[in-house]
This record gives structure tokens, sequence and C-alpha cells, in this order.
């Protein structure tokens, strides 16, 4: 994986400029021994040296647990759930696979993907078979010779299984696809709990009941070693990611926030870390962790998506902002900063005023949590004000007094066609069932009632036309 791309960014040339003092060397875990977690792993800054190992380590704990899927079906069995997932719910297959043209020069176009998921699995499915029927004839015959040969065949078919993973795939598998497998071994050991033909177990999972548990075996102490590396990586660049996060502050996105999508990127540069590039896993990673901050920024920072131009045209304001109050002393105005970057006036107030943030209304005003929030100070638009209820009784009370000069039957009908009653506004076929009157008889007195209505108001001035 070529990441030549992406050393545009200036090389952190020493991590220790970011970090603190280095804590001790994190010593390696036999791969026997659990993973360790977060609580327990130191995360101190790795010589050169000790990242390559660990490196390295990673590297070969995935590769072990691939050939352990290529020995068996569980590895067509992951790329019928993926190519079914993404069928299924339109899904995208480089949330399990990395795409290789992503290194700046495109992404591999979905369709292509697809389409090559489809053959290579096809053809890892014929190569599979034939581990079955070998099996399925080591299980059935007991001449030593003729097993011999078997297996020779067996390891032609898994040989040519890896020549068609590493090299036709051209993906490099992600820490999901990697979950899909350990659940299909999880699954092929629970079937063998339970209790299974052999014949049937073999014509299912490419392999013997006896050379499953092997291959699991196998498989689990790869994924146990892929895992471990992964993590000390991981945990020892933490601090770069804070360190980045906390340049990005006060851009709409809170720490906490930026902290969780530079870890993301974090995540993906260990997985793409080639350490036979001759860069530190700092330095590569600090593209990844940039771009994920920036995308955080440009995606959750203000409630209007702002293009990224336009949010860097507004970092080159800022800066000769902050720069020219320095040198001068006071805050430059407009026509100062247009006149510096040689662009419009014009269009330095549409930059600041396009890019104006937002503020929650649901943020503590003070410092303390528990300080009083913007929203507790807004009026609530559902409570009427005291002018507005003392309207409301007048116009009730002007209501009534209108109501009085209609006859029995006429303010009868208004007051139930409006609900005047506390009870639902009822319709004209409703009025009509109680008045045991047509429909058009209780518009006609309706339209009649309300015109009458109109013209006293009117005269009396309580309604303007």
């Amino acid at each position: 994986m070529d990441y030549t791309d992406f050393t545009e960014e200036p090389p952190l040339e020493t991590p220790e400029e970011i970090f603190d003092e280095p804590d001790e060397d994190i010593e390696l875990v036999e791969e026997e021994e659990t993973a360790p977690t977060a609580s327990k792993a130191k995360p101190g800054i790795l010589t050169k040296e000790r990242e390559e190992e660990i490196a390295v380590d990673m590297e070969r704990g995935k590769r072990q647990a691939i050939d352990a899927a290529l020995r068996c079906k569980c590895m067509e069995k992951s790329l019928d759930n993926l190519l079914d997932w993404v069928m299924r719910e339109n899904g995208r297959v480089w949330r399990y696979l990395e795409d290789p043209r992503e290194d700046g020069v495109g992404e591999t176009s979905m369709l292509d993907a697809i389409t090559g998921l489809s053959k290579i699995r096809n053809r890892l499915g014929k190569y599979g078979d034939r581990l079955s029927k070998s099996f399925l004839e080591i299980h059935q015959t007991k001449d030593v010779t003729a097993v011999k040969n078997i297996r020779r065949r067996v390891r032609r078919a898994f040989k040519h299984r890896q020549e068609i993973f590493y090299e036709d795939l051209g993906y490099s598998i992600r820490i999901e696809f990697f979950d899909d497998l350990s659940q299909r071994f999880k699954d092929g050991i629970s079937v063998l709990f339970k209790g299974i033909d052999e014949k049937d177990f073999v014509q299912e999972y490419g392999a013997s009941a006896e050379e499953f548990r092997e291959i699991s075996q196998e498989f689990f102490g790869g994924e146990r070693l892929f895992q471990k590396s992964r993590e000390e990586l991981i945990l020892a660049n933490q601090r770069l990611v804070i360190y980045f996060a906390r340049k990005y502050q006060e851009q709409g996105v809170d720490l906490v926030d930026l902290i969780g999508e530079g870890n993301i990127g974090l995540l993906r540069a260990v997985e793409r870390f080639d350490p036979g590039k001759g860069s530190r896993l700092a330095t590569y990673a600090t593209w990844w962790i940039k771009h994920n901050l920036n995308r955080a920024v440009a995606n959750q920072g203000s409630t209007i998506r702002v293009p990224g131009h336009v949010r860097e045209e507004k970092n080159r304001i800022l800066k000769v902002i902050t720069e020219m109050t320095i040198t001068e002393s006071k805050s430059p105005t407009f026509y100062d900063v247009a006149q510096r970057l040689d662009i419009p006036i014009e269009r330095v107030h549409h930059i600041l005023r396009r890019t104006q943030g937002t503020i929650s209304i649901d943020k503590p005003l003070g410092t303390d949590a528990e300080d009083e929030t913007l929203q507790k100070l807004l009026p609530d638009s559902d409570v009427l004000t005291p002018e507005e209820e003392v309207s409301k009784a007048f116009d009730k009370i002007w209501v009534k007094e209108l109501l009085l000069e209609l006859t029995p039957r006429e303010r009868l009908i208004i007051e139930m066609r409006y609900g005047l009653t506390g009870k639902d506004a009822m319709t004209l076929q409703e009025v009509g069932a109680h008045l045991d009157i047509t429909r058009e008889r209780v518009r006609q007195l309706q339209t009649k009632a309300e015109s009458k209505l109109f013209k006293l108001a009117r005269k009396l001035g309580y309604f303007s036309r």
C-alpha cells in the first residue's frame, strides 16, 4: 500500500515534541496470553524499532488468521455474508475491506468492487469444494499412501486459495471483516458441540472436525496477536489525537467528539500502516487524524454545511486578522484584511457572514455544567403573555355580546360550528342532524349569521376589515 500522497503535511520529526516524557517501552505479550486492556497497557512512546516490531507482529497475526480461514470454508461464508449485506441493505463494501485506490487516486466504483468480489468468491468456492471432497476421501480410506496423496491435493488447493485471496482480491481486510470471520468459526465450534454427522460437517465447513479444531486454534491465535499489536499501536499514539483535537476546538464541535473522530482516523492509519516505507506511525497517522477532524468540523460544526474551500478561506482571513492585531496592536478593518489578501472587501464580508457559528440553547451560560442554559431564558411560545391573556379575555366578552344580537337558532349554529361552547367544532352534517334540518339549510343560516356579526362588529368598532 502506497501512502506517499499523504506526506504533503510536514512530518513530525520527533513525537517527543508532542507527547510528554516517554514511559517505559511496552513489552510485547506472548501470543498465548490474553490481549491487554486499556487499563493495563501503558500508552507510552514507542521507539522506531519497537514500533516496527509491533507492526510486523500485527501483520503476522493477520496473515495467520487469514490463512486459517482459507484452510476451510469460513472465508466463503464471510464473503457470502458481505455480498448479501451489500445487496440486501445497499451497504458499502469498504466497511469491511480497504480500497487500494483510496490513496490519492480516487475510489474504486462500488459496481466494480462487487463484481470482483463475486468472481473471487466463486473461485474460492471452486477450490473449497475440492477441500471438502479431499477431506471426505480421507475420512473414507485407510490406505496410508492414498491419504498422503489426498493431503498433497489439499495443500495444492490451499495454495491456490492463498493466491486468489492475496493477489487477485487486492483488498486489505478491515477489523470488521475479522469480526465476521471470528463469528463463522464460533458458529462452526457450536455445531461441533451440538453433534453433527462428519460427512455433513465436511460438506458445510470444508474440513473434518479434527482439522477444524486445529484451524480454529490457529485462527484465534492469529486474531489475538493482531488485536493485541493493534491496540498497542493505538494506545501509544492516543495523545497524538488529543494534541490535534485541541487545535480544532471552538469550531462548533465539542472536544470529546473531536477526540472520537480523531481516534477513527488513528484506527484507519494503524490498519494501513506499513513500516517498510520508512515513516513513523505518528507521521503517517497525522494525515488521517487531520482528515477526520476536518470532516467532523465540516459536517458537524454548523447547522448548514459549509464547503471546504469556504472554511479554508475563512481560516486565512482569521489568520490575517490575528497577525495584524498582534503587529499593529489594534483590530484591523475589513478593508485592511481585504488589501492584505488581495480580495474584494465584499468577499471578506460574505465569508465571515456565511460561516457564522450557531449557539446551542442547551449549552450552559457559565462555566459550571449546572448553570442556566439559554433555553431557560427564552420565552415559551406556547404560553401567552399577560397582555395576550387580557386581550383574549376581552375577545371572549365581545364575542358573547355580539352573539346576543342573533336569533337563538343562529346563535346555536355559530356556537356548534366554531366550538364556542367548550366542545369540538361540528360539521354541517352534524349540526343538521342535531337541529333536524338539512346540511344546506345549516350552511345558509350560518352564512346569514356571519354576515350579521360582521356588520355589527364593524359598526361597533370591534374588528376592522
